[in-house]
């Protein structure tokens, strides 16, 4: 399969080449997605940076959308989350395929295209617990979000 793998640390532009990698094996309760889109968020430049101590080589990207192609229930559906809390610790989403716990997967909302669901994982998870966790955010009550112009808000 083709990925985007983070070789050395330092800028994307020096740290990350294209290349061939085997397709991943799913292992026990794990899935393996077809990747349709993938986010980039400035998550995934501090993980190139080398500042998490990942390990090299390495495919980065947590947030996705796809098609589960493993067998099993999930086969043919369409799929989209984050590997956001150990994105840069397993092979990650900036490749054809990835192999992923399925309880790290929900099933894509009709609304959203396969592209703005690949993009949404990382700030949807950040907005949730804002706003959900922290916040206790109750039906019937209104919040005001300032600076809603990048991706979380």
């Amino acid at each position: 399969m083709n990925a985007v793998v983070m070789q050395a640390s330092g800028p994307p532009a020096q740290a990350l080449v294209v290349r061939s990698e085997p397709v991943p094996e799913p292992g026990p309760g794990e899935v393996l997605v077809e990747v349709h889109a993938a986010g980039v968020n400035p998550f995934d430049v501090f993980i190139a940076s080398g500042k998490l101590g990942s390990p090299l080589p390495m495919i980065p990207g947590i947030d996705f959308a796809g098609v589960v192609v493993s067998d099993g229930d999930l086969y043919g559906q369409q799929v989209w989350g984050s590997q956001a809390y150990l994105g840069w610790k397993r092979p990650g989403t900036h490749a054809q395929f990835v192999a992923l716990p399925r309880t790290w997967l929900s099933r894509k909302p009709g609304r959203l295209t396969i592209t703005e669901a690949g993009a949404v994982g990382r700030p949807y998870i950040a907005a949730w617990q804002a706003v959900i966790t922290i916040m206790d955010l109750k039906p019937g009550e209104t919040i005001m979000i300032t600076g809603a112009a990048g991706l979380v808000g």
